[in-house]
Order: structure tokens, then C-alpha cells, then sequence
């Protein structure tokens, strides 16, 4: 399965250049400890460049750039080889109190509370602001993305340093701090109870207030485009925590809490509104595939990340040295996925044939390792335009990292399918995503299906269930569909961890993780401010 065109992307792969200097100016002016620069808030600009300035932290290494997607998350729970660096090593084999794993879970926490703390500091400074922000539907836009980064964010640090269940017993454990405002006072812990109270009070009122007021669902007012979004800052809405991207936080907050059939209906407005309104669009599978295999560059509409199918994308321009450095520069010697266990996810016949774009572009046949992942090679790659005089003008690609995928609401639906034994939607849901992932990808649930022979008797045993079996073979397919579309992301982590939980047996052969003892230990810092950590 050899890549020639990756082969050459290597050596095109050039040098990001940042553009959010604007944004930087709110970075220097406010932390965590410090006032936002007044003369910055003067105007509406300002505000937009506030508001930049957090979707930057959330972009950072410590958070979706590195740390919370590929550097960490999907090093703990994914089956790569390891070589050359035995730092990396500490992450696969789960020993969170080495100095490698202790260092980066500080920094993760500490970079979702950075993130949290400058979006309560905006959260103030706009209810302070009113005369600079007076159209009510931009202050509901500003308010509902903001508490909607307050509570995905929350939700991230919980999912990773918090219990997998948060009901019966351990409802009452204190867990991480939820911080509401902005101040130097130590926030209290509560428990996962009370907690997932405060989530879903910021999901709601998030909700609320871009229902609204989103552009994605219709103009907020007659005037909206001519008089508060004359710059277009607010119609990038993927990059944006916006409507759809709040209403898809719901359903994998339900879903964890165990509520399946409510998180299913949510998840399903998600699609048919992503769609409809223009926010996702799906991949051309066969254009990608065969751009792929004539060893040339695919057309501007391609992305290797399949980031236009992001509900929620990160800006990853910041972050983007730290995903070439990690998966480019140093990919030979570090990461890699053996070759004996890439069938357990790409069945021989469909890695043979390249059937999934997924197998095609995302992995790199490597000389003795076995694959490395991609995906990422691409990623702020340059392209060369002229603007109307002829001069030549360099534009970099938005480098996005999707936090939310269309693709996740999709499973969503199957597994909660799965969960009443509806193999028809189940089905359903799962070729909804695969059917664009290749012109002919198929699944036949019931291939293989045979009853076993009894030895007393020589005879199929009689009471062999094969549909059992062949819904058996469905949730396979489902964990198979995480392991390939979500990797390199870090939300294999969060699947793995979820599902043993709830007691549900391991279905790929992962030789690393079985999704137990998946909780990141409280950063030493926390623990001498009387941070406790029940487990």
C-alpha cells in the first residue's frame, strides 16, 4: 500500500505562516491573573480579536494541537510501535506517574483552565461592554460561543481526568473544579452531580442564545450582514463553537451519562441541520482516492483531514510545527503501526483493494515499521495566488484539527441502534458514514456467521444464536470505525474509556489499551492547593 504522493509531500511541506497577530494582542493583554487591556475593548474589532485570542488557546499544544488529540490521548489509548524516543513510550504503557506523563497532564491542565479563564475574563468584560457591543444578536452569538468553549472544555478536562461514570455511587465524588469566573479566588471542587449540573446549565444557555442568533440558522436580524457582520468575521462558522457544534456537545454529554435514546435524537438534529444548513459537507471519496493513486495533488476542495466535515474545528495554525515535527519530521523513528495489526481494522481484502479512503490517505507504507499516519502531512500547506495587480501573494491553508465530527453523530445513532437491537438502523447509520468513505465499501454483518460444532456430538450446536451473532459483528464494525476515522484525534480514548465502563467486552484485539484506568492523575500543583482526586 505504498503512498508516492506522500512520498513527495514530505519535501513540500513548508513552514505555516501565523496569522493571528491580531489575536496575540489579547494573549499579551490578559491571563489567567491579569487584566484585559481596556483600549483593546474600545471597539467591536477588539472584541472579535478577544474572542480570537480564546479560540487560539484552545488551539494550542496543550490542547488540541498536540496534547488533548495526537500527542497524548491517542498515544494512550492507540496500538502504536514505538521507537527512537522512550518518552512516548510512558503514555502507551499507561504509567502516568513518570516525569514524561506527569509534565504533559499539567500541561493539558493547565491549558484547559487558560482556556476557561480568558473566555470568563471576555464573559465579563462583554456584560461591562455593552455600549461597544450593542447589537443584541452579536452580544448573544459572543455570549453563547463563549459558554459553549466554557463547557466543551470542562467536559474535555472531566473526560480525561475524571471517572468514566459519573452516576450511582461515585455521583457524589468531588471532581474537577467547573470555574465560573474570573478571579484569583480558588474554585471549590464539587461533585460529578453537581457538576454535570453546572455543564449542562453553560450547554443550555449556550444553546439558547444561538438559537438566536446563529447565522447558520437564518439571518439573526435584516440588518445583520450590512451592519455587524461587514466583515464576514462571523460567517467562518466551523471554527466557531456555533449552533450545531453546541447541540453536538449535548449529545456526547448524554451519551456519556448512559442516556442513549435522548443523545441519538440530538445527534440526529445535528445531521440534518449540519447539512442543511451548509456548515459540513462531505468528502468526495472516489476524487480523493484517485488523486491519490495518480500520485498528484488533489484540487483545493480536497482536505486529507476531511475537515470540512468538522461540526467544530480548531484553528490549528498555531499548533501546526507540533503536528509536522511529531508526525513528519521524526515519523520514521518514533511512531508507527505494525503490520500484523492493521487487518484487525482493514480487513486484507479492503487494504488490498484501497476501498477506503480512510486506508489510502491517511497511512504511509514505511520500509520496515509497517504504516505511519498521514493525515496530517498536508495541514497548512501553502498555495500561491495573485491578487488583481499580478503580484504574487502567498495564502496559507487553514490548518483545522475537528474536534467534532459529522461523522460521530452517525455513531451515535448506530450505537444506540445497537443498544435495543435494531440491526436496520444500525446498519443504517454505519453506511451513512461509509458510503463515503468509498464508492464500494460494504459490510455484510453476517458473513462468517456459522454455528459452532459440538465436540460431544459432531453436530452445529444447536443453540447457536446467529443473529446474535451477526449484531456481535455490527459492534465490532462500529469500534472497528473509531479506530479509523478518528485517528491521530484522541477520541478513541474517550470511546474506549466510556465503553468499558459500562462493562461492554473490547472488540478489536488492542494489544496496549483495554480502555480501563483511563484517568489522568491531578497535576502536583493541584494537590498542594487541597485538590483531591476520589477514584
Amino acid at each position: 500500500m505504498s503512498r508516492i504522493f506522500f512520498k513527495r509531500t514530505l519535501s513540500l511541506l513548508l513552514p505555516v505562516m501565523l496569522v493571528a497577530s491580531s489575536c496575540d494582542k489579547w494573549l499579551e493583554a490578559t491571563s489567567s491573573s491579569q487584566i484585559s487591556d481596556e483600549k483593546m475593548l474600545s471597539s467591536r474589532s477588539g472584541f472579535h480579536e478577544a474572542l480570537n485570542g480564546v479560540y487560539v488557546l484552545l488551539s494550542s499544544k496543550e490542547t488540541y494541537s498536540a496534547y488533548w488529540t495526537f500527542a497524548v490521548n491517542e498515544l494512550v489509548a492507540y496500538p502504536f510501535s514505538l521507537s527512537g524516543d522512550a518518552g512516548y513510550a510512558s503514555f502507551q504503557q499507561h504509567k502516568f506517574s513518570s516525569s514524561t506523563c506527569v509534565s504533559a497532564f499539567d500541561d493539558m491542565w493547565r491549558g484547559g483552565y487558560k482556556v476557561v479563564a480568558n473566555a470568563n475574563k471576555l464573559l465579563d468584560d462583554l456584560d461591562a461592554h455593552r455600549d461597544i457591543v450593542t447589537s443584541d444578536a452579536e452580544y448573544a452569538l459572543m455570549r453563547g460561543e463563549l459558554l459553549g468553549i466554557r463547557a466543551l472544555v470542562h467536559f474535555e478536562l472531566l473526560r480525561m481526568f475524571g471517572l468514566p461514570d459519573w452516576s450511582g455511587e461515585n455521583a457524589t465524588k468531588l471532581t474537577i473544579p467547573y470555574v465560573r469566573t474570573y478571579s484569583k479566588e480558588t474554585e471549590p471542587q464539587r461533585s460529578y452531580a453537581e457538576t454535570a449540573a453546572l455543564l449542562w446549565a453553560d450547554i443550555n444557555e449556550a444553546e439558547k442564545l444561538l438559537a438566536g442568533s446563529d447565522p447558520l440558522l437564518g439571518s439573526p436580524d435584516p440588518d445583520f450582514d450590512e451592519t455587524v457582520n461587514t466583515d464576514g468575521y462571523w460567517s467562518a462558522r466551523s471554527i466557531h463553537l456555533n449552533y450545531y457544534a453546541v447541540k453536538a456537545l449535548s449529545a456526547q454529554v448524554l451519551l456519556w451519562q448512559g442516556e442513549a435514546e435522548r443523545a441519538a435524537a440530538v445527534a440526529r438534529e445535528v445531521i440534518d441541520g449540519a447539512l442543511e444548513s451548509g456548515l459540513v459537507k462531505w468528502t468526495n471519496a472516489e476524487t480523493l482516492i484517485n488523486s491519490v493513486r495518480a500520485g498528484v495533488a488533489p484540487d483545493e476542495d480536497i482536505d486529507f483531514i476531511l475537515s470540512r466535515e468538522g461540526i467544530f474545528c480548531a484553528d490549528a495554525s498555531t499548533g501546526f510545527s507540533s503536528i509536522q515535527t511529531f508526525y513528519a519530521a521524526n515519523v520514521n523513528k518514533t511512531v508507527s503501526i505494525d503490520r500484523s495489526w492493521v487487518p484487525n481494522i482493514f480487513p486484507a481484502v479492503q487494504l488490498a483493494s484501497d476501498e477506503d479512503l480512510r486506508g489510502v490517505t491517511l497511512w504511509m507504507q514505511l520500509a520496515t515499521q509497517g504504516y505511519s499516519l498521514a493525515k496530517f502531512m498536508m495541514m497548512g500547506s501553502m498555495k500561491i495566488s495573485y491578487d488583481a495587480s499580478g503580484d504574487r501573494v502567498v495564502v496559507v491553508n487553514l490548518a483545522k484539527m475537528p474536534v467534532i465530527r459529522l461523522s460521530e453523530m452517525y455513531y451515535i445513532l448506530a450505537e444506540e441502534a445497537l443498544g435495543r437491537n435494531d440491526r436496520g438502523a444500525a446498519l443504517e447509520a454505519l453506511n451513512a458514514v461509509r458510503s463515503h468513505r468509498g464508492p464500494t465499501l460494504g459490510f455484510d454483518p453476517d458473513e462468517g456467521v456459522v454455528a459452532p460444532v459440538d465436540p460431544d456430538t459432531g453436530l452445529p450446536d444447536a443453540s447457536f444464536d446467529p443473529a446474535a451473532a451477526a449484531m456481535e459483528n455490527i459492534w465490532t464494525e462500529l469500534e472497528r470505525e473509531y479506530y479509523r476515522e478518528f485517528i491521530g484525534e484522541g477520541r478513541l480514548f474517550y470511546y474506549l474509556k466510556r465503553r468499558a465502563s459500562l462493562g461492554r467486552p473490547q472488540r478489536v484485539p488492542n494489544p496496549l489499551c483495554d480502555g480501563t484506568g483511563l484517568v489522568y492523575p491531578y497535576p502536583v500543583s493541584e494537590q498542594v492547593l487541597g485538590r483531591v482526586q476520589q477514584l
